[in-house]
């Protein structure tokens, strides 16, 4: 089983605020709740007493019974609780803004946006220095890092090593990626979707297309194509990027879903990308 992987805070991290228009019916609810429950303990003993005189051979009135109904009722009254104020956060919509995006998440969950270098162990070391935004991470309600983005620089690849066939593939497009592997000697894996059934969505306006856990986009906006990427686990998204001590500005980022994550939250965390605005 692979090990947990925690949110832990890190130097660099950002602090999103946030606003959401629900937190009074939240407050609302759970004062209902807690006034429902205290008005039951001040007519218990009245209802106790009616009940005793109507009818008293009853072993209800016992005390060893009536101990064991109130410790139950505390443990009932403990888990609804819980149960509510959970369901309530699950149906609240949250805005949360960072340095360099926004985004609505649902309650409980969280958006950690890393700057200048942190968040990201996939870029050049020694003494080269950055700025501007180097990671993202999605955080789930047991705050679970679900999903990543980390900045990329000096990393290169050559040919297409990997090729998603969705039903409205370009043949031109697909071709142009044969003959350049054929030129560089590099072995293509193609995966087949023509009859798959897949999630898709805009983010930060790149179409992307998630088969199970594993996304792709299209890299060519604009037709009737999807032209997918030959290394699908890096993106470069509009608004976002990074500078390099040196004067590169990078805008490769890789990205993908964490092994904590379960197939109930992969339509949530698309929502959650679906949503989000680069400040």
């Amino acid at each position: 089983m692979p090990k947990e992987e925690k949110f832990t805070k890190e130097k660099g991290e950002i602090t999103f605020q946030k606003s959401s228009i629900s937190k009074l019916t939240i407050a609302v609810a759970i004062l209902s709740f807690f006034a429902a429950f205290l008005l039951g303990i001040i007519f218990a003993p009245y209802i106790r007493e009616w009940g005793q005189e109507t009818f008293p051979n009853l072993p209800i009135w016992s005390e060893e019974f009536e101990e064991e109904m109130e410790e139950h009722a505390q443990e009932e009254n403990t888990v609804e609780m819980e149960e509510t104020v959970s369901e309530l956060l699950e149906d609240t919509i949250e805005t949360v803004t960072g340095d360099a995006i926004t985004a609505e998440v649902p309650g409980g969950w969280d958006i950690i946006e890393y700057m200048d270098g942190d968040g990201t162990d996939m870029v050049v070391g020694g003494g080269t220095t950055y700025t501007g935004l180097t990671g993202v991470e999605i955080v789930n309600a047991d705050d679970e890092v679900v999903f990543r983005m980390k900045a990329v620089d000096g990393i290169g690849f050559v040919g297409c090593g990997d090729y998603a066939i969705f039903e409205d593939d370009n043949d031109s497009y697909y071709q142009e990626q044969v003959n350049a592997n054929n030129e560089v000697g590099t072995t293509m894996t193609e995966h087949d979707y023509t009859n798959a059934t897949y999630s898709e969505f805009e983010w930060l306006g790149t179409t992307i297309r998630r088969i199970g856990s594993t996304y792709y986009y299209d890299t060519v906006e604009g037709n009737n194509y999807f032209e997918p990427p030959c290394v699908p686990s890096l993106i470069t998204l509009e608004g976002l990027y990074f500078v390099s001590s040196g004067g590169y500005t990078g805008e490769a980022y890789s990205y993908g879903l964490t092994n904590l994550a379960v197939s109930s939250e992969y339509e949530t965390v698309d929502q959650i990308l679906e949503s989000m605005e680069v400040i």
